[in-house]
Order: C-alpha cells, then sequence, then structure tokens
C-alpha cells in the first residue's frame, strides 16, 4: 500500500477503455480468474483510518421457519425444527449449501430468510412461477458459472421481469453463500456494503438511491459494476491483510437503535 497526498493506494482495473473495456463482453470466466491489475485505486483519508478501526458486524436474521410460511412456500426437504425456528447464522448456510440433500431452492431460501428479505418480496419471488433464477442458482451452486456470470444471467432476468422482489442486494448473497466450498464467490452488495466502497474510494461505483439510513442498490448495477465492486472489495482485504468475507463484514458493520461507529460514519457521510 502507498500514501499519497491523504489517500491510500491499491491496484485495481476500472478503466473504461483499452484492455479494461468491454470486459464483460469476454468470457466471465476468465474475467472472474484473471488476477492483472493496472490502474490503481486510492482509499481516501479520513475514511480509510476509520475503517482501520471497524469491527465485523453482527447480523440477526430471520427465522427460515416463519418466514417461508409467511410467503406461502413450502420447504422441501425435512429439517430439525431446531433449525427452522431460530436465526440462522452463516455457518448454517454453509452448512446446507454443502448438503448433498438440499435442493438449491431450498438452500435461496434459508439464504433470503438469513438476509432479511420482506415478507411480501419473498411472496412475489417464490410464487411467480418463474424458475430460470433456480436454474441459474443451481448451475451457480455447482461451480458450472462463475459469479460474474451468475451476476449477469441474474441482472437480465431482473431486466425482463422474471426476478420480482429480488434485486441485487439480495442475488449477491446467493452468489457469496451458493458456491460449493473451494469454489470461487461474489462478495455481497447491499446498500451498506456499496455505500461504504463509493465512500472509501470516493467514486460512485455503485449507483445507489436514498441516503441517513434508507437507501438501495439501484437494479440497473450492471455486470461490470458488480465486478469492479468486488475488485474494490479484494484489494480493500488485500490491504487491511483481511478475507474477503471479513471484510465485507466489516463494510456492512452494524445498525440498529445504536450504529457501531462505521455504520455512523456511512449514514454522516453519505
Amino acid at each position: 500500500m502507498v500514501a499519497v497526498d491523504g489517500w491510500f493506494c491499491a491496484v485495481v482495473d476500472f478503466s473504461a477503455d483499452g484492455a479494461g473495456a468491454g470486459r464483460v463482453n469476454r468470457s466471465l470466466t476468465e474475467i472472474a480468474m484473471d488476477a492483472t491489475q493496472s490502474r490503481p485505486l486510492y482509499f481516501c483519508e479520513p475514511h480509510f483510518s476509520l475503517f482501520l478501526e471497524s469491527k465485523p458486524g453482527k447480523w440477526r436474521s430471520k427465522e427460515v421457519g416463519k418466514w417461508s410460511t409467511a410467503t406461502g412456500h413450502r420447504l422441501r426437504g425435512t429439517y430439525s425444527p431446531a433449525n427452522l425456528d431460530r436465526p440462522l447464522q452463516r455457518t448454517d448456510l454453509v452448512s446446507l449449501r454443502d448438503s448433498e440433500d438440499a435442493e438449491v431452492l431450498d438452500v435461496c431460501v434459508f439464504i433470503f430468510a438469513w438476509g432479511g428479505m420482506k415478507t411480501p418480496d419473498g411472496q412475489a419471488l417464490l410464487n411467480s412461477g418463474n424458475r430460470e433464477w433456480v436454474c441459474v442458482s443451481e448451475l451457480i451452486r455447482d461451480g458450472r458459472v462463475c459469479y460474474l456470470e451468475g451476476y449477469e444471467r441474474f441482472f437480465r432476468l431482473s431486466k425482463a421481469g422474471k426476478l420480482p422482489g429480488c434485486g441485487p442486494a439480495y442475488y449477491t448473497k446467493l452468489l457469496f453463500f451458493l458456491p460449493k466450498s473451494g469454489l470461487r464467490r461474489g462478495v455481497i452488495m447491499d446498500q451498506w456494503t456499496a455505500r461504504s466502497i463509493n465512500l472509501l474510494t470516493g467514486m460512485d461505483l455503485v449507483s445507489i438511491r436514498g441516503s441517513g439510513r434508507r437507501g438501495w442498490v439501484l437494479p440497473s448495477n450492471d455486470a461490470r459494476v458488480y465486478e469492479n465492486f468486488c475488485n474494490a472489495v479484494g484489494s480493500l482485504a488485500a490491504q487491511t491483510d483481511c478475507s474477503i468475507e471479513e471484510t465485507e463484514k466489516r463494510l456492512f458493520s452494524e445498525g440498529g437503535r445504536v450504529p457501531a461507529n462505521w455504520r455512523k460514519h456511512v449514514i454522516a457521510c453519505t
């Protein structure tokens, strides 16, 4: 990491032309595996120093049993009531994802419940009759498409009205949790991680509507935006000597009635 006039320099390709131009038109698997970095990214002060003091946020999820019932969706597998009637942990999702007995639709429902998807949105998605997104989810889980290709497919389905109630903040949760152990995964791009990255880079990498405590990632953010976002999070992880998951948790921080310091800073500045 190099300090330059109050900024901290990392390296990520955000070029709008040259080698970076049209990268989404290349094989998205090649992009996901491409470690070539060519243009500097600067993390802005005083935000970077404040981020260094941040801690991973805690998240209290919804109970999947109650949530799935409220949406009108019946889980296909047989699960212990102890797992259905308590808030989910990330480790629960990892275990379920790697289980050969769990159907991908059930895994997605657990992920949505963990993420706190609103009941009407869950109803719209799960009762839409469209299952193209489930097929995409299966491909992602098995590693037959990479997370960037998965984003592109979800993005197209969303534009076609085939992903009701589910925007980038939720389908990037699928891109993070669905790939089985050992496969490369995406990063959750919700309003808090996206607003944090925009603040740290001093750039509007991700288009967001709203401010203060309420905002959302716009569905117009395409796969190139997501590629840049993931690159930025990866660069930040490298510069802070943290895993990408740990970095994502720190970017998300913690809300509630008494937000954590990093969340307060993001609310005040974005």
